[in-house]
């Protein structure tokens, strides 16, 4: 058996871990990410079309960057946000 030390273990890779997962690598952490399933098929990446039904409401009460939003696909199916997302890392 391998053993792995890492600061910072994050357990699942949906947009949750992944967005602790690169919070904590900014801040100069050693990260790891577990994941039952490759990130383009988390339960964020197969809901994607949903999840960008409430863009609407959060674009301009919180100022999220058109620019993201039109780098990201409506389709889930395109792999696009999961590609962005995992460049973070």
């Amino acid at each position: 058996m391998k053993t792995i030390v890492t600061d910072v273990l994050v357990i699942g890779g949906g947009l949750a871990g992944l967005r602790l997962g690169v919070g904590a690598k900014r801040r100069g952490h050693d990260v790891t990410l577990l994941s039952l399933v490759p990130p383009k098929r988390s339960h964020s990446a197969a809901a994607q079309g949903g999840m960008q039904a409430s863009l609407a409401n959060v674009i301009k009460g919180q100022g999220i960057p058109k620019t993201f939003i039109l780098k990201t696909p409506c389709a889930a199916a395109t792999g696009g946000p999961t590609r962005m997302w995992c460049a973070c890392l």
